[in-house]
Order: C-alpha cells, then sequence, then structure tokens
C-alpha cells in the first residue's frame, strides 16, 4: 500500500494538533487501520506530485487541510502505479525527525505487546 509519512514543520504542528484538528486515530499498527473517505489526497496529475490532504465536508469541499505543499512534492512512477490499483493509501506519522531511520520506524510493524507512544 502506497505510505506517506507526516513530518511537522512548525513548532504547533504535530499529533496534538491532528488529534485536535481531525480527530487523528491512534493505531496500534496491527490489521487495517480505519479508513474515512472523507479525507482525500490532492495531487497535480500533469507533474505526478503532491499538493495536498484534507478532509472534506459533507459539501465535498475542502474543509479542513491536513498538509499542503509548500514546494513540488514528486514520487516515484512506481508509487502512482500502486495509488492506481489499491485506491487506498496509508498516511503515517508524525514523526520527530525527517530522516530515513524515522519514515522506516513509521512504516514497520511493531513487535505484539510493544507501547505505542
Amino acid at each position: 500500500m502506497p505510505m506517506i509519512t507526516l513530518f511537522p514543520e512548525t513548532g504547533g504542528a504535530g499529533l496534538e494538533d491532528l488529534e485536535r484538528r481531525t480527530a487523528w486515530e491512534h493505531w496500534g499498527l496491527y490489521g487495517v487501520p480505519g479508513t474515512d473517505p472523507n479525507r482525500r489526497l490532492r495531487a497535480r496529475i500533469a507533474d505526478r506530485s503532491l499538493a495536498g490532504l484534507v478532509h472534506v465536508g459533507p459539501d465535498g469541499a475542502d474543509a479542513i487541510e491536513l498538509w499542503r505543499a509548500a514546494e513540488s512534492v514528486s514520487l516515484p512512477e512506481d508509487w502512482w502505479d500502486l495509488l492506481d490499483q489499491v485506491q487506498h493509501l496509508l498516511v503515517v506519522g508524525p514523526v520527530k525527525e525527517p530522516d530515513q531511520r524515522a519514515l522506516q520506524d513509521a512504516g514497520d510493524p511493531l513487535p505484539p505487546g510493544s507501547a505505542v507512544e
């Protein structure tokens, strides 16, 4: 499944902010997390880049902006191919540091019985 890892770029962003604004669900990395069809990925098809992640209201208009790309965020073609196939996306995080190890840890399952922060 394609995955996006959130990294807070400002001091006020982070898990508490997501919980307050969006009822962000804690997930213990077991099974499939709950889905919310009102959360939508916004992309620019022309250059296959991400534009943002939003929550739409009952009228279908963007109600809450979860994330907006400050610059073009292009992803590999195989990521888009996978997204086309499964039509869903796993959003994880936020991670504390935007380094490769943090990104890998965000996607790795925890052993049974491990505590989730």
